[in-house]
Parts: C-alpha cells; structure tokens; sequence
C-alpha cells in the first residue's frame, strides 16, 4: 500500500435495525484481523454467534439478548478492517447500541470488555422489554418538521406511555411505549400526513420501561476498567464530545431509557468537522442514508464489502494526488 497522508474522519457506528442474516461474512473473507476477532466473539458468548450471523433466522438474530453483541461484533470487524488505511478519526459516534462499539474503537476498553458489555446490556434490555411489553413505530414526514410534528401529535393525545425515543433526522422519528397506545396514535398521525412504520424490534427501547436495565447496567459499568479516550466520542444526550472514563460509564447507562437526538448530534458534529469525511462503519446503511436525508453533498463511504472499501481507499489517494484533503 502506498505511503498516505493520514485524512480525517469521523466514524458512525450503527445499533439495532442495521442486522441482517451474513453481516460479517465479507468482512471475515477480506481479513484475517476481522475474522479473528469473529472467532474470539464466538467464544465469550453463550450462543452460536457465527451459526446465527451466518444462518440465522432472522427471529432469533433480532432477540436483542442476541443482536446487539451480534451487531458489535461486526463493527469491531469493520474496525479493523479500516486499520491499514490512511484515515485520521477525529471524531466517533454511535446510534443508541453504536455509541458502545464507538467507545471501543476509541480504546475505552478491550474487545473482551466491549463483547461482554454489549452482551449484558442486551440481555438486561431483553429482561426489561419482557417485564413491561411495548414496540416502536415510525413516524416520516415529506417536510423537514417532523421532530415538532411529533411532539405535537403527543401532547395532543396525552399518552403517558409513550415517548419520543429517537430524532432521527427532521423527516423521521420513533416513539416507543404501550403497543396498544401506540396503535391508537397511528390515525390521528396519518391524518396528518405521516407514514406510520411498526418497528421489528422486541422492545420499547428508550423509554422508561428501559429504566430497570439503565440502572443494573450502570452497576456493571461501575465493575470494569474504562480508560479515558484521546479521540472523542458524541454522545447524543447532549450532543457534545466524551473523553473521560467517569463521563463515558454515565452516558452509557443514561442512554438506555434516554431519547436518541441523531439529528442534534449530526447538526453540531457537522459544524465542528465541516472538512472532515464520514464513513459508517458495518452492517448495514441506516447513518449513511440519514447523513444523506440532511445534506445530500455529504462525503459518506461504507466499509462493508470489498467494494466499498476498495471506493474509500481511491478517494483517500485522489485526496492526496491531489495535494489536500476531502473536499468540504
């Protein structure tokens, strides 16, 4: 490979709904690193991950006792894969799940730590979901207003047992809480013009029915080693960088029951690296296509199959033939 200037980046890690049956597999056959780490992931669980990532089914894969140690094992797969290249992060975040995985890539703590942490924040949210029940659903909009539209339509229908639970973009939010709630809600949103998607997911995820497994995972995170971080992580409870050990165990147990603002983060993240490129990190495209929905010039790559990466690494060399940087 050719010797590079180092560009930079900001990574995107993904969280539950980015799952499909094979995640891994391109990544696993392009390298020996990735395909280590898959091994190793295999062995501190208690399932059969390679077995289900590789056959699934789709039921079982979308258990979030079994997903989100799924999905970060793919992450820390796509992680490594990117090692070689000539990318400088200045920058991480993750959506809900993802801002774990983001933590690790910035060296918070060891892919054994990051694994068993992923695994028993799933099994306490699984835990939780069975104890109370509920679902999501998304509201999308045509218009840019979507997050005030929504606050709207729930002060309007006073439902204590349902909440905004991700800002994903101004044309799309989730709301999580009471299947039964949720159902009523859905023809009042429709006669206001919104696309209302029920959400394959087993649980109200960022709502207070999660609070139970906030609070046991917040003592977890209190048994492990967390190192403070040089590159910062975004959170998206108030929008701001994380480098502190002390900082990084509040926000990801406050993360569970807390909204997800992905619009917010990208807003302020955009402004401070305006320069920088943006790769999503595996499986799937659910950040790219919201970065997207935001700025349709934004300089976004995936790192999945070997096309993508094959995509990413001739920008970075035009980049550097060309004597400066990603463009702006």
């Amino acid at each position: 490979m050719s010797r590079l200037k180092h560009s930079p980046a900001v990574m995107l890690f993904p969280g539950q709904g980015a799952q499909s049956v094979g995640m891994g597999k391109s990544l696993a056959a392009q390298s020996p690193a990735a395909a280590n780490l898959l091994d190793r992931a295999d062995e501190i669980l208690d399932f059969p991950l390679k077995e289900i990532l590789q056959r699934g089914p789709v039921k079982l894969l979308t258990r979030t006792d079994i997903l989100q140690a799924s999905i970060c094992t793919v992450s820390a797969m796509a992680w490594a894969v990117l090692a070689p290249l000539a990318l400088k992060p200045v920058a991480m975040a993750g959506h809900s799940l993802g801002e774990l995985s983001a933590y690790y890539a910035a060296g918070a703590f060891d892919f054994e730590t990051f694994i068993t942490l992923a695994a028993k924040r799933g099994a306490l949210m699984q835990a939780a979901a069975e104890a109370s029940g509920g679902t999501m659903v998304a509201l999308t909009s045509r218009s840019d207003e979507m997050p005030t539209a929504a606050e709207k339509l729930l002060d309007e229908a006073g439902e204590a047992d349902i909440c905004l639970a991700n800002i994903n973009s101004g044309r799309q939010v989730v709301l999580s809480g009471d299947e039964t709630a949720l159902g009523v809600l859905a023809d009042p949103a429709r006669a206001l013009g919104l696309r209302v998607t029920r959400l394959p997911v087993s649980g109200p995820w960022h709502s207070k029915a999660m609070s139970p497994a906030a609070e046991e995972f917040r003592d977890v995170l209190e048994q492990i080693d967390v190192s403070d971080i040089a590159t910062p992580v975004w959170n998206s409870l108030d929008c701001r960088p994380v480098i502190k050990a002390i900082d990084i165990r509040e926000r990801l147990a406050r993360q569970i029951d807390r909204p997800v603002n992905w619009l917010g983060l990208m807003q302020a993240m955009r402004r401070d690296h305006e320069n920088a490129i943006w790769i999503e990190l595996a499986p799937g495209k659910i950040l790219t296509g919201l970065l997207l929905d935001m700025d349709r010039q934004a300089q976004i790559f995936r790192s999945e199959t070997a096309v993508q990466l094959r995509r990413l690494q001739q920008h970075l060399e035009e980049c550097n033939s060309e004597g400066g940087g990603p463009p702006s």
